[in-house]
């Protein structure tokens, strides 16, 4: 299945709504867990490296997205229909692609995970349905858990077995044995940000589980470093990233950095990828290596590393394919032009065949996107059939080692 960067950052400019500063900061604020002390276990879902887990409210179960990268929680305007909120404030945001839009903010009474109640979730209405789309085949996505609910508890991500753990700030929290230890830059609301240097340059990083990639910067970044071309440690292509509210495509550098420091961790021969007007994020590609505690209080983050760290390396098809499930349609919009075989390509095109698999009516296209196509993936060669000015071409994808 196709990776795409599904980036649902969320900045909040305060202010900037129907009500006064004070009244937003306020809102911003509110919110507490129901009891005093916990302890409590929440199984979650890594799907295309997004964690999805279960929630309550008013006695029906939803599946959220847990998301360290939204600095409020998020609820789409049908879920905020069914359930009768009523708008408390606006304000206006930016997605990941740095396009902007006001939207309304509502106060849920009670959301409970697991066991555990919290009381008062401020909720930014968002209409994801690109998002959403995507999962069509896996799972419903019925909204997302922001920080301004993780900063009230500690919490352990164990990528490795799939649980979330978060107990009440009265708790202390140890540091981990064998850990290392990150400091993260906090205000009283927003995102968490990580300093990550390069050559003594540094830059800050959202701390985001709502990103589903490795890292990714701006090109402002990279042009402040000493990114040098160098034949095996960077590839060049076009990329397109769904944000808040559209997607676009835009020119992508991946460069393998000899070494950096994140939050004064030294890492070495690490990926990094830089894009056209993008966010700076850490995402779950590069924290699921990584079993993680979250000290909100303290402003503190423990890695743990269950995984051998070896250098990156990256290996990929000519062009990348994307999938459209509402459709059933699967099309080339992306392209890696340091790939020895790539040549330009209709972007208008779709794809009717791959392997053999005619891409009708008759195919179960979820079967199809689930299990079939991740399998054929693994293969070194891929040979697909595309419509491209109304003419069938035979294309054979092959596996290229683009950065070594």
């Amino acid at each position: 299945m196709k990776t795409i960067k599904l980036l649902l950052l969320v900045f909040l400019a305060l202010g900037l709504g129907n009500c006064s500063i004070l009244k937003n900061k306020e809102l911003l604020n509110i919110g507490s867990f129901e009891q005093e002390h916990f302890k409590t276990e929440l199984p979650f879902k890594l799907i295309n490296n997004h964690m999805f887990i279960e929630v309550e409210i008013n006695d029906k179960r939803y599946n959220f997205v847990f998301d360290t990268g939204a600095e409020v929680s998020l609820l789409p305007p049908d879920l905020i229909a069914e359930l009768g909120l009523k708008k408390e404030s606006s304000i206006k945001v930016t997605g990941s692609n740095k396009n902007s839009k006001r939207i309304n903010l509502y106060v849920l009474d009670k959301i409970k995970l697991n066991n555990t109640a919290f009381l008062n979730l401020l909720c930014a209405e968002s209409d994801f349905n690109d998002f959403q789309n995507i999962f069509q085949c896996n799972i419903p996505v019925h909204g997302f858990i922001g920080n301004n609910l993780m900063r009230n508890a500690a919490w352990k991500i164990d990528y490795k077995n799939k649980m979330i753990t978060f107990w009440d700030n009265n708790k202390k929290v140890v540091q981990p044995e064998n850990s290392s230890i990150i400091h993260l830059e906090l205000r009283q609301s927003g995102n968490a940000k990580i300093n990550i240097t390069i050559d003594s340059i540094g830059q800050q990083f959202s701390f985001d589980t709502g990103f589903n990639g490795y890292i990714v910067s701006d090109f402002s970044f990279s042009k402040k470093i000493d990114l040098r071309k160098e034949v095996g440690k960077y590839a060049e292509g076009k990329s397109t990233t769904i944000s808040l509210y559209n997607a676009k495509t835009k020119k992508q550098l991946v460069h393998k950095i000899p070494d950096m420091s994140i939050g004064g961790i030294l890492l070495k021969e690490k990926i990094i990828s830089f894009e056209e007007n993008s966010s700076h994020l850490i995402g779950n590609k590069f924290w699921k290596n990584y079993t993680l505690t979250i000290d909100w209080k303290n402003s503190l983050l423990y890695l743990e590393n269950y995984m051998e760290d070896k250098a990156d390396s990256f290996t990929a098809f000519q062009y990348k394919i994307a999938y459209d499930i509402p459709s059933k349609t699967l099309s080339i919009k992306d392209y890696w032009t340091s790939h020895s075989l790539y040549k330009p390509i209709d972007p208008n095109n779709k794809i009717i065949s791959v392997e053999g698999f005619n891409l009708n009516n008759d195919l179960d296209f979820c079967e199809f996107l689930n299990n079939d196509l991740p399998n054929l993936f693994k293969n070194k060669k891929l040979n697909i059939t595309i419509v491209e000015n109304g003419k069938e071409k035979e294309i054979t994808l092959e596996k290229e080692l683009l950065i070594e």
